[in-house]
């Protein structure tokens, strides 16, 4: 047992000190302020840009408080993102995904739909109309999409947002395989 101990022990000190350098590296990479770029030229036209009316703090223009409130999120983290970058579904038109997020550990794009109005049929219907596309095309939520959406009183709760982020980035998720392990 005292053996089993000892070698658990140096497994768990060496997976630490792996994690803490990954963490470096993400923090790293994000701090370099990349951007992700339009995916085609004349792509950084936006749909009804009349109503791109809150702007965040380093100058990104988006439609809704609750979407500001996220771009904050994303820039204060560093999050290599872009804002209704357009996306060609099969069979579809373009699409205007609310964040196009990179995540450097698999080097794939993660989408994430902010969904407001819920309370209204029309933009309800519009939503989930979205959501089944988006599936058709194997983006899934929990997988490579985020969806998270605006409470009944037009509110955000920002540590879901927060948390979110910690999941899907700075590898949250992956330490928590580890969390039974003991810290001494």
């Amino acid at each position: 047992v005292k053996r089993i101990k000892r070698i658990l022990k140096k497994n768990l000190e060496i997976y630490r000190s792996i994690m803490l350098r990954a963490d470096q590296m993400l923090q790293d990479f994000y701090s370099k302020k990349y951007h992700l770029t339009p995916a085609k030229e004349g792509a950084g036209m936006s749909y009804m840009p009349e109503n791109l009316k809150m702007t965040s703090s380093e100058g990104i223009r988006v439609r809704s408080k609750s979407e500001l409130l996220i771009v904050e999120r994303l820039q204060s983290h560093h999050l290599v993102f872009s804002y209704e970058r357009p996306l060609k579904l099969d069979g579809h038109k373009n699409f205007l995904p609310d964040f196009t997020l990179y995540e450097p550990l698999t080097g794939k794009m993660i989408y994430w739909e902010h969904f407001g109005l819920m309370n209204h049929s029309d933009y309800k219907l519009s939503a989930e109309n979205k959501l089944l596309q988006y599936a058709e095309n194997n983006i899934i939520e929990g997988k490579n999409l985020i969806v998270t959406y605006d409470n009944t009183d037009g509110s955000i709760d920002m540590q879901q947002i927060e948390t979110i982020i910690q999941k899907y980035f700075f590898l949250a998720s992956y330490r928590l395989n580890f969390d039974f392990v003991p810290k001494s």
